[in-house]
């Protein structure tokens, strides 16, 4: 068995109601950033943020449910947006260990953030946007990386503990190390188009453009490619 990078960027159109379900999953994205980024005063900013955030954990859920799809050979008809409080709970269950492992890669990196930051403070940039760009470049990698084989492996069986076995994790990298490398590097691919943007966005184009629906059908095809790296590395461990 071998990474099939073709099935992956056809997995957009696995679903009988793939054209509905890509246009509501970029919609919803749409949503939560207008929504986080609504200019409201508090307390209606919590509101707006709190919504956007469930809707983020919403559009994570489905995206475990086509890992789970995957890893189990199964193209049941579960994937469909009435399955919302379902998808809210998976996406619940994933992000929690997905802001531990990014918080710890932070710590890790914790001299080079501020040796960052203040480079970017000595020329010029605003305290607020040295913060954010080394957060946000943190995030990118710990949800194009870290975010969808940990999403994998809950999706498995969908139970929350197998996401802090870090024996376990370690030793399916381990058994499909080769499949996991290839999936970093298009994963890094796929999202150098929006890194670009966003960067664009912020600086030049003051935030006017609203892009982050962009990110739903790069996310399917990330969750497929992490979803058969998990699957070949169960299989060989095995075998």
């Amino acid at each position: 068995m071998k990474l099939d990078i073709k099935k992956a960027f056809y997995s957009i159109f696995s679903h009988s109601k793939w054209l509905q379900n890509l246009i509501i999953g970029c919609l919803l994205f749409g949503i939560c950033q207008i929504l986080v980024e609504a200019p409201v005063v508090m307390p209606y900013k919590i509101f707006t943020s709190a919504i956007g955030s469930l809707i983020v954990f919403v559009l994570f859920g489905y995206l475990v449910q086509t890992a789970h799809n995957e890893i189990n050979n199964t193209n049941n008809l579960s994937l469909n947006w009435s399955s919302c409080l379902k998808y809210l709970k998976f996406g619940l269950y994933v992000n929690l260990p997905a802001y531990l492992y990014t918080f710890l890669l932070y710590l890790l990196l914790f001299p080079l953030n501020v040796y960052f930051i203040r480079l970017l403070v000595r020329h010029s940039f605003s305290y607020e946007k040295a913060i954010v760009i080394p957060l946000s470049i943190l995030m990118v990698i710990s949800y194009s990386i870290f975010f969808p084989y940990v999403s994998a492996i809950l999706a498995q069986d969908f139970r929350l503990k197998d996401c802090f076995k870090i024996s376990n994790l370690l030793l399916s990298i381990k058994k499909a190390l080769p499949e996991l490398i290839k999936s970093i590097g298009i994963s890094f691919f796929l999202f150098v188009p929006y890194v670009i943007l966003g960067i664009i966005n912020m600086f030049y184009l003051n935030e006017k453009l609203k892009i982050t629906f962009i990110v739903f059908p790069i996310y399917i095809i990330i969750y497929n490619l992490y979803a058969q790296t998990y699957k070949i590395a169960l299989n060989r461990a095995r075998s």
